[in-house]
């Protein structure tokens, strides 16, 4: 996943306190494609405000989200 390209499209101000984080990924080869959006805090974002940031807590969540959907398959 470390591999994994990340471009922030938008940044949505939900409401007093949640922003979503709209992006694209890719993997180095263009083989694998990820696209959504992720729920974060206005705290969050205020503590990872720069964009180098943002990808990472973009990648940090997608992680845990396929990490829940695998484990939700093993039961």
């Amino acid at each position: 996943m470390n591999l994994l390209e990340i471009r922030i499209n938008a940044i949505e101000f939900v409401n007093d306190n949640s922003v979503h984080l709209r992006f694209n990924g890719s993997d180095v080869e263009r083989q694998i494609n990820i696209s959504g959006y992720v729920s974060i805090s206005i705290e969050e974002y205020a503590t990872n405000a720069q964009l180098s940031q943002l990808r990472e807590l973009i990648r940090q969540k997608v992680i845990e989200r396929l990490e829940m959907a695998e484990g939700g398959n093993n039961e």
